[in-house]
């Protein structure tokens, strides 16, 4: 019996501790259990990376900064090496740059959108089916939206006011966005709002105004406030009428002063008895360049007779007259992705005052452009983005861009399109001008 009782003592200890393990080393949050060292080291703060663990238990690690612009760490880490800096894809822009702390931020660019679970921004759809409209625009995360167009809400036929009228561009019909202006007779005055608005309710925003017979100071004020404007738009229309005999042609947007030469010289060729009078005037020009100390006024630099005089001004407006008829023409078939991004870029080189009359020429309706305007109170970026956005939806973007070209010409924004056609040629994007 007592043999066994010594087994008892000796060996159930033995036993017993083979069994207990020894208690689990937790580290804290901002540190990390090193299999190297067997305990634990204090993590690097964002922007830094592990480049040597710690020598004793719970201290700093030796950390190196990561580079700006090239990699990155957002948070407390222990990685060996700083995370590469993301690139933006096709269709992106960069909304902030990558720096020591945080990745590259890109967003999708006007015109495309990211769909859930892809990669890669896609190009928003323009065209709707037919019978459909557009009913929520496109965003960064959602494509735009068709469904078929709204009840148009009509608004009652405004009324006449006495010794008044109303301009609603020859509309019968008023439905909501549209707009009415009143106006008085000579001698009255207008009392309220001169232009109101039909409503989405189908009421008009303000009730008509109305005319009052302007008082004698008042009606001496406005006579002479009329002779004044009378008499600036004499002077305008003068200045304009001078500008257009003296420089004509030299900023058109259509022909180059050489081609208008060239074109002088063929006209003046094909039209009997009017020959002399064209190469008369480019002998003229010659003569001009070759000899500084040639008078300007005499015979020999003028047309030699009144038919020569009568055939050249026949010539030069024709030449005009054949101008005023060309039109651009984007040629389709280019590279589209990078004719929309050059052509929603122009609403930033064309100044506020020019741009709706710009708008105008380019094929918007007032009606469209002040609805955008509406829409967009409180942001002129917006604005002109959406009325060019309007007008590609209902040309397509060659035509548009055409458009827009001619617009230009004819508000003589000769800087701006000069600058646009260069853009276009050096994208390989193709231009005609054509009758």
């Amino acid at each position: 019996m007592l043999g066994h009782w010594w087994f008892l003592v000796l060996f159930v200890p033995i036993a017993f501790l083979t069994t207990v393990e020894s208690p689990a080393l937790h580290c804290g949050p901002e540190e990390y259990y090193s299999d190297r060292q067997q305990f634990c080291c204090e993590k690097c703060p964002a922007g830094k990376y592990v480049f040597d663990e710690c020598s004793w238990p719970r201290k700093p690690s030796i950390c190196k900064s990561c580079n700006e612009g090239k990699d990155f760490t957002a948070h407390a880490n222990d990685f060996e090496a700083c995370l590469p800096c993301s690139e933006c894809k096709l269709g992106e822009i960069i909304v902030r740059s990558c720096n020591r702390t945080s990745d590259t931020e890109c967003r999708c660019k006007n015109g495309y959108f990211r769909p859930p679970a892809y990669e890669e921004c896609v190009k928003c759809m323009t065209k709707c089916p037919d019978g459909q409209i557009i009913v929520q625009r496109c965003n960064s995360i959602t494509d735009a939206k068709c469904g078929l167009p709204p009840t148009a809400v009509k608004c009652p036929t405004p009324q006449m006011i006495t010794n008044g009228r109303f301009s609603a561009n020859g509309s019968d019909i008023f439905t909501s966005g549209m707009f009415v202006e009143y106006s008085c007779e000579s001698g009255y005055k207008l009392i309220g709002e001169a232009k109101i608005f039909c409503t989405e309710s189908g009421s008009w925003n303000s009730s008509e105004p109305n005319c009052k017979k302007a008082t004698g100071q008042e009606a001496v004020i406005d006579i002479g406030v009329g002779s004044g404007i009378i008499i600036i738009i004499i002077l305008i229309l003068a200045g304009l009428y001078y500008v257009r005999r003296h420089f004509n042609g030299k900023t058109s947007c259509y022909k180059r002063d050489e081609d208008a030469k060239e074109s002088l010289i063929t006209v003046g060729d094909n039209r009997p008895g009017q020959q002399g009078a064209a190469s008369q005037i480019q002998n003229t020009e010659e003569s001009n360049l070759e000899s500084n100390n040639t008078n300007p006024e005499s015979p020999a630099s003028l047309p030699q007779t009144r038919e020569d005089s009568a055939a050249a001004s026949d010539i030069q407006l024709n030449l005009q007259v054949q101008q005023s008829k060309k039109r651009h023409r984007v040629k389709k078939n280019n590279n589209c992705e990078e004719l929309e991004e050059i052509y929603f870029e122009v609403r930033k080189n064309v100044r506020p005052r020019n741009w709706n009359m710009l708008m105008r020429k380019s094929g918007l309706s007032d009606n469209e452009i002040e609805r955008i305007k509406l829409d967009h109170s409180n942001n002129t970026d917006e604005q002109c983005y959406y009325m060019l956005k309007m007008l590609r939806d209902k040309l397509g973007i060659e035509e548009a861009s055409s458009n827009l070209l001619d617009g230009l010409c004819k508000e003589e924004l000769n800087g701006i399109y000069e600058n646009l056609i260069n853009e276009l040629r050096s994208k390989g994007i193709t231009i005609e001008i054509k009758d």
